[in-house]
Order: C-alpha cells, then sequence, then structure tokens
C-alpha cells in the first residue's frame, strides 16, 4: 500500500493514500455534492477565511478538496450568522492524537471528542475512523488502502 509520509494535522497525525483520498473527494453519493444552496454557496466563497491559515495548510496537505465538502449543514443563528458542521473524508490510518470519542458518565453514552483549534470565532474538530462515525462514508474497494477517516468540523461563520 502507497501511503504518503505521516503528515501532522493539528494534534493528530495521519498517514495519506492520496491517491484514494482523491478517489473519495466530491461523490455524487455524498449529501453535499453540487449542492448550491445559500449555506453551501456562501462557504465555497469564504472557507479560505474561516478556516485558520495553519489548518488550512495542513488539510491541502491531506489532499481535501475543501470548496466540496461531502456534507456541509448548518442552523441560522442571531444577526446572520451559522453554526455549520462541515464533513469531509480521506484514506488512511490514524497514526496518534485525541480520542475521537469520549464516555460521557452523567449520560451513559459516547460523545464525539471535538478540539477546539480556536476558540474566536470558534473553529474545532474531531478526526475519527469512519467504522466509530455516524456519518454517512464513501466506500473504498480495497479496504488494504487504509480507513476512510472523518474530519469533522464546526464552527460559527
Amino acid at each position: 500500500m502507497k501511503r504518503r509520509p505521516t503528515i501532522p494535522f493539528f494534534k493528530w497525525r495521519i498517514a495519506v493514500h492520496l491517491g484514494r483520498t482523491k478517489q473519495i473527494q466530491n461523490q455524487p453519493s455524498m449529501p453535499a455534492y453540487k449542492c448550491q444552496c445559500e449555506l453551501c454557496s456562501k462557504w465555497k466563497c469564504s472557507y479560505q477565511e474561516i478556516i485558520p491559515s495553519e489548518t488550512l495548510m495542513e488539510l491541502q496537505r491531506l489532499g481535501v478538496q475543501l470548496e466540496a465538502p461531502n456534507e456541509l449543514y448548518g442552523g441560522q443563528q442571531n444577526q446572520g450568522k451559522y453554526h455549520v458542521r462541515a464533513i469531509y473524508h480521506i484514506v488512511g490510518k490514524i497514526v496518534s492524537g485525541p480520542e475521537s470519542t469520549i464516555f460521557h458518565d452523567r449520560l451513559g453514552e459516547y460523545v464525539q471528542n471535538y478540539v477546539v483549534i480556536r476558540s474566536d470565532p470558534w473553529f474545532s474538530v474531531c478526526v475519527s475512523n469512519a467504522k466509530e462515525s455516524c456519518v454517512l462514508s464513501p466506500r473504498i474497494d480495497n479496504a488494504k488502502d487504509g480507513d476512510i477517516i472523518v474530519l469533522d468540523f464546526r464552527f460559527d461563520m
């Protein structure tokens, strides 16, 4: 299996299969594929200002097509601002980093562990294997190429 050397992504280190990652980007089966809603249109014009510059460079190194998330949705809040969730997928292996789920003992269930990248304006990420996530994910033909990894962002815009 060909993989790019391990790439740091915030608090994670990910070994990426760039060829397979390119194949699963912008697939017709994903919810945001060619979406022209107000939020998706706004995202395509402003993601470079929304994503912190260092994170933007790391995502580009990982082979993520930033203008075309696999899923993007949000709710409008006060003064025309949105609270948004953007989801991308890559192929490879998570080498190290924070756990993607944590046990929330008060409720007795697991919750996603989002790590804050920037607090103002707020921008956070959770990195997980698609097997551990409840989001719709693309499929790959050969599991030997690596796992589908979910890059799940939450932020205000």
